[in-house]
Order: C-alpha cells, then sequence, then structure tokens
C-alpha cells in the first residue's frame, strides 16, 4: 500500500498529524526523495497484516483510506489478534479477541511505519536483524529495553539456569525469611518474657512490700502487748531495704535509752547507788570488787575508779552517808560455806579505808540507811536461822541504840531532819520512830502489805514500795492474784487509785517530776520500764527492753535529776524523763488564742457573761495575765474563738453575739468591723493578708462583712473532736476535714465517711476529695504545697495540696495525734498526741529531734492543740480539761552552736589491774 511519505504527511509516533498538501513543485521534489525507507514502510504493513491478521489501516472507500494514510491514522496494535474461524476485517475488543501481539514486535512495526523517514529502520538489514533479536530472544532496539526487560530475556534464553536461579533465590529467600521470622518471634517471646519477668518482679516486690506491712502491723500488735522478742523477731525478718521510717521507729522501741555503758573488765554491776552530791552520778560496785561512779551524763557513762574492796565474795553495796564521805559495804562471813555472820563495813568514800565494822547475825533482805550525819546507820534485816525481821539503830561504834521487833516485812528510812525514823511494816502499818529511843511518835492506817518482791533498795524502801516525800501516801504493789498498783492514804487506808499492771520487780520514785517508775518482768529476756504519774497512776510511758536472761536486772534512779538506769549484768541502759515544764502558762478556750507576729505577744478571749473580754498579751511583762497591754470589753467574747494572721496585723473573734474585726494601727488595735456572719462548727480561718475569713458557710470581706462566696455544703457534716479542721492553702483554695456522704455502691443514704476535700474559694465548689478515715488535724506548708494530716492510727501523712494524693507518710506517736503544726522557717512538723507527749520531727530524715513529755496527769488533760510563733523559736501546748495554755521555747530551732576546739590530749590512764588475791595481813581484814 502507498506510504504517508507519498502524501507529504508527517506523524509524530502514534500521535495523528495534520495533513499537508504540497505544490506540484514540491510534489515533484518529493518524488525526488523515495527510497529504501520507503519499502521499510512497507515492510511494516506487511508485518503488522501478519501480526494482527488485518490490514493497519481500514476504510470503506478509497478516499477515506488514502486520507487515513495521509494522517497516520493507522489502527492501534494494542488489541488482539483475530482468532480462528473469524472474519478477518473485523477489528473487535481486546477481551474478544486471541493472543496479544508481544510488545517487541509492535515496537519494531511501530518503527518501521513511523511517519517521518528518519525515525523509520534506514535498512532493511536493519529490520531484519530486530526481527532476529526478536526470534532468538533478545532485546529488539525499538522497544529501547530496560535493565529488567533485557533481565528476563537473558533468563527466557537459559530457562534451566533461570530456573534453578529463581529456586535458589527463593529458597534463600524463604529461609532468610524464616530466620527473619524466627527471630522476630524470639524477640517477641523475649518482650513476653521479659514483660513476664517484670511482671513477676512487681508482683514479688508487692508481696515483698505486702508482707513487710503485715510485720509491722504485727509489730505494732506485739508492741501493744509489751512484748520486745516479738518486736525484735518479727522485725528482724523484715528485709534491709524495706526498713522505712515506721521500721526505725518500732526499732526504737527497744534501743532509745540516752546512755549506754558496759562496766569495766566485763564484771557485771553487782549494786548501784545515787551520788547524794553529784546530780546524775551513780556509785556502783562490780562483782570484781571495784567500786567507781558512772556519770549518766557522759557519752559511755564517764566510768572513773574511785578504789578496789578486797572481799569480792557476797558483797553488796547499800548505802552512802548523805554528805557521800562514807559507804556502807555488806559481806557474808563463811566458814565452810556456811554464812556465820553479815558485817557490815563502813569505809571512807574517796579511798576504801574502813572506819568503822558491824556484825549482824547472818542475815538477808537486808536494808541500811545512814542518818543525816552519818554516825548512824538503821538496819533492818531478816536472820537466816529463824526468818525473824529485825528494825534497829547501830553507831558506827557497833552499839545498838535501839530495836524493834514483831513487825513481819519491813522497810524505812529516817527522815529529813534525822529526828524521826519512819517504818512501814506489814503488822502494824506506817510508824513514825523516835530517832533516838524507837519510841512510836505516830501511827498511821493499816495498808496491805507490798508482796512480790524480795530485793530492797539502798535508801532502805521495799521496791515495791514508793513514799511521798512526807509519807502522807505511799504507792504499793500487789503482783499476787490480780497485780495492782495501788495508792494509799497514810491517814486513813484510802485507796486514791488503783492500776492494773503488770508483774512489777521494782520501783523508785521522781520526786522533782512527780513520776515513779517501774520495772516489770515480761519473760526471761524482756522487762518492761514504766513511768507513772505520782498522783493519779497515769500510765505515761512503756518501753520493753531486751537482755541477757542470765544477766539478773536492776533498777536505780538519781531522785534529784530524773535520770533512771536498768542494769543487767554487765550492760547499763539509762534514760532522762524530766517532765518538760512550761516557761510560763495561763488559761485559755479550747480556740480562743494566737500569736500575734512576735513570740512573746498572743491574743486570747477570756472569761464570760459581762466579764468577758479580748486581751493581748505580753508574756515578757511581769503579771502580764493580770495585767494586758490591751482590753475589748464585751459579752460577745463569751467562749470566742479566735484568728490571726501571721503579722498579728487583723484579728477575728466569734462568739454568740456576732463577729468583730480588730486591725493594728500603731501599737494598738481598733474594731474595724462588727456584724454577724453565718459560721459552721469551729471553722474560723483567715487568709495570708487578714482580707478575707472563712467561716465554713462562705468567705467574707473582713473590711464590710461583703459575702465573696456561699459554700455548697449538702450532704456534709462536721467529723467530732478534731482540732484543727480546715485551713487556706493558698488565696483561691481551702482544705477541710468533713464527713462526706459516702459514694461507694450501695452505700446507704445516710452513710457518711471522713474525707479531706478542697474548695475553690471563688465558686464556693468541692474541688477534690479524698478519703481519710483517720484525719484528725491539719495544717500547711509554709510553701503551700503540701497538706499534713494528723492521723488518729498514730500517723502523720503528707499530702499534695493540689491532688491531696499522699506523698509520705510517718509513725508519730504511741497514740491518737491530735492536732498538728508546720515550722514556719524549718522542715519541722510539731505533733501533739493522746499518748501525752508534743514531738517535734525533722522532715528530711523522719527522726524525732525533740519531745515534751509528762506535761498531763490526766487522760483528760492531754495536749489537744499547738501553735508555732510566726518566727518558730515559741511553742503554744493547750491542755484539755484544764484548759491552760503553756509556752515552751523550741530548742530544735536554736542556732548551733560552733564546736568548742579539741583540748589536748590527755595522758592514757592506767590500765585496769586485777587485784590481788587477799591478804591475811591486809589491814582491811
Amino acid at each position: 500500500g502507498p506510504s504517508p511519505d507519498d502524501f507529504g504527511v508527517t506523524m509524530d509516533g502514534e500521535v495523528l498529524g495534520t495533513p499537508q498538501y504540497m505544490s506540484p513543485e514540491q510534489a515533484q521534489g518529493r518524488l525526488t526523495d523515495l527510497d529504501e525507507r520507503a519499502d521499510i514502510y512497507s515492510l511494516g504493513a506487511l508485518l503488522y497484516s501478519i501480526l494482527t491478521l488485518r490490514p493497519p489501516v481500514d476504510g470503506d472507500t478509497l478516499d477515506e483510506l488514502l486520507t487515513k494514510v495521509r494522517s497516520g491514522q493507522i489502527t492501534s496494535m494494542a488489541t488482539k489478534r483475530v482468532g480462528p474461524g473469524q472474519q478477518s476485517g473485523l477489528v473487535g475488543r481486546p477481551s474478544e479477541m486471541g493472543a496479544e501481539v508481544p510488545e517487541a514486535l509492535r515496537a519494531v512495526t511501530r518503527k518501521a511505519m513511523a511517519l517521518d523517514p528518519k525515525d523509520r529502520y534506514q535498512t532493511v538489514a536493519e529490520f531484519v536483524e530486530d526481527i532476529e533479536s526478536y526470534t532468538h530472544g533478545y532485546a529488539t532496539r525499538a522497544e529501547h529495553a530496560g535493565f529488567l526487560r533485557l533481565l528476563l530475556l537473558m533468563m527466557r534464553r537459559h530457562r534451566g539456569v533461570s530456573v534453578l536461579l529463581v529456586l535458589m533465590f527463593a529458597g534463600g529467600a524463604a529461609f532468610t525469611l524464616k530466620v527473619i521470622a524466627s527471630e522476630r518471634l524470639a524477640q517477641d517471646n523475649a518482650r513476653i518474657a521479659e514483660s513476664n519477668m517484670e511482671k513477676a518482679a512487681q508482683e514479688r516486690e508487692y508481696a515483698r512490700s505486702a508482707a513487710a506491712a503485715a510485720n509491722i502491723a504485727l509489730v505494732e500488735a506485739a508492741e501493744r502487748d509489751l512484748d520486745g522478742e516479738d518486736i525484735q523477731r518479727i522485725l528482724a525478718d523484715i528485709p534491709p531495704d524495706l526498713r522505712d521510717q515506721k521500721w526505725e521507729y518500732l526499732h526504737g522501741k527497744l534501743e532509745n535509752s540516752d546512755v549506754t555503758a558496759e562496766a569495766k573488765g566485763n564484771a557485771a554491776w553487782t549494786s548501784m547507788l545515787p551520788h547524794p552530791q553529784k546530780p546524775g552520778v551513780l556509785v556502783t560496785l562490780q562483782s570484781n570488787g571495784w567500786v567507781r561512779t558512772l556519770d549518766l551524763k557522759a557519752k559511755g557513762g564517764g566510768i572513773e575508779d574511785v578504789f578496789h574492796y578486797e572481799f569480792r565474795a557476797s558483797v553488796d553495796l547499800l548505802a552512802i552517808s548523805r554528805d557521800a564521805s562514807k559507804l556502807a559495804l555488806v559481806r557474808m562471813e563463811r566458814e565452810k560455806a556456811v554464812v556465820k555472820a553479815s558485817v557490815v563495813e563502813v569505809v571512807q568514800m574517796s579511798s576504801g579505808k574502813k572506819l568503822a565494822e558491824l556484825r549482824l547475825p547472818a542475815a538477808n533482805a537486808i536494808q541500811l540507811n545512814f542518818n543525816p550525819e552519818g554516825s548512824a546507820l538503821l538496819c533492818i534485816y531478816r536472820t537466816v536461822a529463824d526468818g525473824a525481821q529485825h528494825v534497829e539503830v547501830r553507831n558506827l561504834k557497833n552499839e545498838v541504840e535501839w530495836e524493834r521487833g514483831n513487825e513481819g516485812g519491813v522497810v524505812g528510812e529516817f527522815r529529813e531532819d534525822g529526828k524521826v525514823v519512819r517504818l512501814f511494816s506489814e503488822r502494824n502499818g506506817v510508824l513514825e520512830l523516835d530517832a533516838k529511843s524507837g519510841e512510836v511518835q505516830k501511827t498511821g492506817a493499816k495498808l496491805p502489805w507490798p508482796s512480790g518482791g524480795s530485793n530492797f533498795s539502798a535508801a532502805g524502801l521495799g521496791l515495791l514500795f514508793v513514799p511521798a516525800k512526807d509519807w502522807a501516801s505511799v504507792v504499793a504493789c500487789q503482783n499476787g492474784g490480780g497485780r495492782f498498783m495501788r495508792r494509799f492514804d497514810v491517814a486513813t487506808g484510802k485507796v486514791l487509785f488503783e492500776n492494773r499492771c503488770l508483774s512489777i520487780i521494782g520501783m523508785v520514785a521522781l520526786p522533782e517530776s512527780n513520776l515513779i517508775a517501774s520495772l516489770a518482768q515480761r519473760s526471761d529476756r524482756c522487762v518492761v520500764l514504766q513511768y507513772w504519774n505520782r498522783d493519779t497512776g497515769l500510765l505515761i510511758k512503756s518501753m520493753p527492753l531486751l537482755g541477757n536472761m542470765k544477766g539478773g536486772w536492776k533498777l536505780v534512779a538519781h531522785p534529784k535529776t530524773g535520770d533512771v538506769a536498768v542494769i543487767n549484768g554487765s550492760r547499763l541502759r539509762a534514760w532522762n524523763f524530766q517532765t518538760s515544764k512550761p516557761l510560763t502558762s495561763f488559761p485559755v478556750g479550747p480556740r480562743s488564742f494566737d500569736f500575734l507576729g512576735e513570740p512573746w505577744r498572743l491574743v486570747r478571749a477570756f472569761g464570760g457573761g459581762p466579764d468577758a473580754v479580748l486581751e493581748i498579751l505580753d508574756t515578757r511583762l511581769p503579771d502580764y495575765a493580770k495585767k494586758p497591754v490591751a482590753v475589748f470589753k464585751d459579752p460577745a467574747f463569751t467562749g470566742a474563738r479566735v484568728t490571726a494572721t501571721k503579722s498579728g496585723s487583723v484579728i477575728a473573734v466569734v462568739g454568740p453575739g456576732g463577729v468583730r474585726i480588730y486591725r493594728r494601727k500603731g501599737e494598738g488595735y481598733f474594731e474595724s468591723y462588727k456584724g454577724t456572719l453565718p459560721v459552721v462548727g469551729t471553722h474560723w480561718t483567715l487568709n495570708g493578708d487578714g482580707s478575707r475569713l472563712w467561716t465554713g458557710a462562705g468567705v467574707y470581706d473582713t473590711t464590710d462583712g461583703r459575702e465573696i462566696c456561699k459554700m455548697d455544703r449538702t450532704g456534709m457534716d462536721l467529723p467530732p473532736n478534731v482540732a484543727g479542721l480546715s485551713d487556706w492553702v493558698d488565696a483561691q483554695t481551702i482544705v477541710e476535714i468533713a464527713l462526706l456522704r459516702a459514694d461507694w455502691p450501695g452505700a446507704p443514704e445516710d452513710a457518711l465517711e471522713r474525707a479531706m476535700v478542697l474548695w475553690d474559694v471563688e465558686t464556693g465548689k468541692r474541688t477534690v476529695r479524698v478519703d481519710a478515715p483517720d484525719a484528725n488535724g491539719l495544717c500547711i506548708s509554709p510553701d503551700g504545697k503540701q497538706v499534713c494530716e494528723a492521723g488518729n492510727d498514730m500517723r502523720l501523712r503528707l499530702r499534695n495540696a493540689q491532688t491531696l494524693a499522699v506523698e509520705r507518710e510517718f509513725r508519730a506517736h504511741d497514740g491518737a495525734i491530735s492536732d498538728v503544726e508546720w515550722h514556719p522557717k524549718l522542715p519541722l512538723l510539731v505533733s501533739s498526741s493522746e499518748d501525752l507527749t508534743v514531738r517535734i520531727w525533722n522532715l528530711k530524715d523522719g527522726h524525732l529531734v525533740e519531745e515534751l513529755h509528762g506535761i498531763a496527769s490526766q487522760p483528760d488533760q492531754r495536749p489537744e492543740r499547738v501553735s508555732i510563733s510566726p518566727d518558730g523559736s515559741m511553742l503554744a501546748v493547750r491542755g484539755g480539761g484544764s484548759g491552760t495554755l503553756g509556752l515552751y521555747e523550741v530548742a530544735a530551732a536554736k542556732p548551733k552552736t560552733a564546736p568548742k576546739p579539741a583540748a589536748a590530749p590527755k595522758a592514757a590512764g592506767k590500765a585496769e589491774k586485777t587485784p590481788p588475791e587477799p591478804s591475811r595481813k591486809s589491814p582491811q581484814k
């Protein structure tokens, strides 16, 4: 067929061009350009027909056919060939046709039939070469094959090798994928295993923590039973890494002595007596015969040698003269292991030189007491031969000045002036005898004899019997039957108090503190040291102590200083339990006082009815309680509650007669507002600058009483007996302890739970609520970031001030905590408790740094509120019942003085020598 060259048209690939008509001159020139490439076009058309089984150009008329040739309208080869039995002139849709023409042959055909001769094969040889390339499996020049096409053709040419390579590649890929999958599976399994291990570790750690918490609960139960052995055993089972502050607190129950000392030479202490001239110093006798002094104020006891007593066997130290110049020691004189006599030797205190010797019959339960001059001894003893009890006064010449028998059990001492001997006898009760003649001058009621003890103190008093200083009353223990401690009126025999107690083995008096210390046997290894108020019998403190079951136990006290020592073999532990005394005290109501800026200036509402007043006190002035620096008189102050800002610039008072606001002006105060505001319970707190007042019902402006917001108290009630019920966290938030309707599923309508809530002072809405079943008081940290909760469960909890979540918790007392206050400048917390103590805690390590004790003699007098002055130097403690406010200096807040330069080292002391065996020529003998 004709080629487009014959018509002078151009075509860009398969894009149809626009026919162009030439002049005769152009046609004549065109005919001269016909060459081999026109034949190639015809060969391409032939190849097209062979491949597609149809001509490249279709048309119904010759003109249509020629027009299509001129314009290059060649039917696309993307269709499929006509199938067998079909008409060759028909062109169907690709889906209706047979096999598709290979792309390589289509490219060859398109190149051969290109409109522009320059785009065709230039020679038939080139055309044939491309066709042969296709037939041999190579890429044609026309298709411009890429790398992948060339690779595919090569694989087709080498099918066997290609199949093998593909199989190898597939196998390698499969192996690689399998390895990758295995690695992923292993990693997944490792992650699962690691997760399981972490979960198991967390579960183990939770189990360990839960077990430690359970053990702490068991220790607290043992603590309540005063079982020191169980306390020690269970505490030892808690792993070291889980021993928190609560563990330290409970462990301190066993190891809390102020002084610990070990006897020299590992020789047990035989006896100890208080030094009459040196406060806090004991005179001791050891089993190796050494007489030494021991200073209870010095670390390690400050033990110093006095002299060595030659007779070491069966020796006891029983009395010291009041001027500390003489000691009375008792030794047993034996013959073939049989005691023939009890020898009392009076020796010089400084040297041990014998001054006198008193020979008594073989006796036991010996008591000795010097008269004030040190010239005679009251001797009370029971003879071994007949068990008879003897009372006699002997001078140092071994002469009996008078004697008395038939008393049964008996204890006694010289009166302070030496003119009277006081006896408490089993048969005749309390007697006063003339010290010179032994004649009875005064008798008292017959009292039950103390039972259960057989040892006696060096002062001549039975260990289970403690008299008042004037012997007007006595405290005695009966260990038989019910084990009671009773106080008797000597004149009438009336029981003044009666308490159940443990099996007491020793008692000593601490007259300066109005306390009695007792030692009770809990088991072979455990004793309990207890302090009691002498007047009321109130148990103040109990401490279980562990020791050597074979060491024996002894109790001794220094009456002038309140030091108490417990001896077990060669080990001594000592405590000082002086009653804390305030700098000053005066009566106040429960919440009717506050500091006014300076530690010495306070405000209090006082009195009732027409005599009710609001007073400004300056505690530096003499008789300040009777002569206040400012007084506001108003019946409205009857039972009023008072609160002031830290600076003391604003005072708010509420009473039955309404609300009063006072502001500072110069050195005085003036009333700036008077009115009535709704108040809920004990809520009554000023914000930091005194501009707003919280009353529980709402927040009010202190200048005019205007309501800023009203609180929605739906479903709320007030818990009873809570000292610190609420306070300002910051200018926008108030925290409160309240009883709220229970919110757990199925809770009854009237069920209430103790909780802590945060109030928004702008909206009057509760923003946060958390359960706080033990909350009994609260205070805010100076920076406003934490709220400290005082707990009925003896714990202090530090809560986040924004969420009220517990951030820290520690054990602080042995009874419910009544109130807590944050020190304004130091990381210290002050807490008061039903255990009758006020304690100051270091928040850095949770350790106790200071304690006020013995400040109440009745349970209802426990410290119920504490307040710290704005500078942190003064502590105000208000006791219940008595309604007395005491002011104490905060020792923990005082700046520490620089340590003194170390003294030059002393020459080494002379080492203790083992004393020689007694010599027959010894002067002492």
